[in-house]
């Protein structure tokens, strides 16, 4: 994972603020989610939404990011990507695959699902366990 947002070659802004470029950003997000590990089609949607979080790794740490209706700091969305796992990612494809109405703004719904599936998918496991012992 992406560590204080620094890699050895990354270049401070005129803001003071130490920066990778996109691609080597992309290829850490891209090893933090495993992205080989996904199938068919789920591959492009990963290799998708490792931009979306390399975008967030990247930008100034005090830019604002939409995520479900508010305005957070990109700092704060980047400290919550990096908890990301495969396991969220896949969570957050299948939720995709099954919406039945339209989304105007894709990447901004997207960046939303995959902050809030860190809070999320422990929850959703243990609902799924309780479900299942019930019947």
């Amino acid at each position: 994972m992406l560590k204080n947002y620094k890699k050895s070659s990354a270049k401070e802004s005129e803001s003071g603020q130490v920066k990778s470029s996109f691609h080597e950003t992309l290829e850490e997000v891209r090893e933090q989610i495993d992205v080989n590990s996904f199938q068919g089609a789920d591959i492009i949607q990963a290799d998708e939404i490792a931009m979306i979080i390399a975008e967030v790794y990247v930008l100034p740490k005090d830019m604002p990011v939409r995520i479900g209706g508010n305005d957070l700091t990109a700092r704060m969305v980047a400290d919550v990507y990096q908890e990301l796992t495969s396991d969220h990612v896949k969570e957050v494809i299948d939720r995709y695959r099954v919406i039945l109405y339209d989304i105007n703004h894709i990447k901004t719904y997207l960046r939303t699902t995959l902050y809030n599936s860190v809070f999320e998918l422990s929850a959703r496991y243990i609902n799924d366990m309780r479900r299942n012992d019930a019947t």
